[in-house]
């Protein structure tokens, strides 16, 4: 899926690849006639709601990503483009900086990993599911950035 960070739009695949093939690969402008912004980003279906809720809050991400139940578990991040000083993060996340930017991440705790066997996918994709819920709890409590 797809995502434009001026009118926070969402769209398929299908149509941005209809874009894409007018414009240099680097570049896809919004579909919208009404928009034609350039932040058309791709992101992960399953977290695309809560990118979409921080971006319209002024909370710019710069990329995230949701984890994949059958791939080596890396956790679900999401990094925003400037420092943000999160007092409250959802459960089992942690904040880390990095060049002058804020990445908070959950390395799912709750989740076993000396017992739970790389390619049980249902324990897996069960604590990425959780995992979202917890963020878009979260990103729907934060506070709207003052512009």
């Amino acid at each position: 899926m797809y995502l434009c960070l001026d009118c926070f739009e969402v769209f398929r695949d299908d149509v941005i690849k209809l874009e894409k093939g007018l414009y240099p690969e680097e570049y896809v402008p919004c579909p919208l006639m009404s928009c034609r912004g350039e932040n058309v980003v791709q992101v992960d279906e399953m977290i695309l709601p809560v990118i979409r809720t921080l971006n319209m809050k002024g909370y710019r991400t710069e990329y995230s990503c949701s984890d994949h139940a059958y791939e080596s578990l890396i956790g679900t991040y999401i990094c925003f483009e400037e420092i943000h000083d999160f007092k409250d993060l959802p459960k089992g996340y942690k904040l880390e900086i990095h060049n002058d930017k804020t990445i908070i991440r959950d390395c799912y705790d709750s989740l076993n990993k000396s017992t739970t066997p790389w390619n049980d996918g249902i324990k897996r994709q069960a604590a990425i599911m959780n995992s979202i819920k917890g963020l878009m709890q979260w990103a729907d409590n934060l506070e709207k950035l003052e512009e």
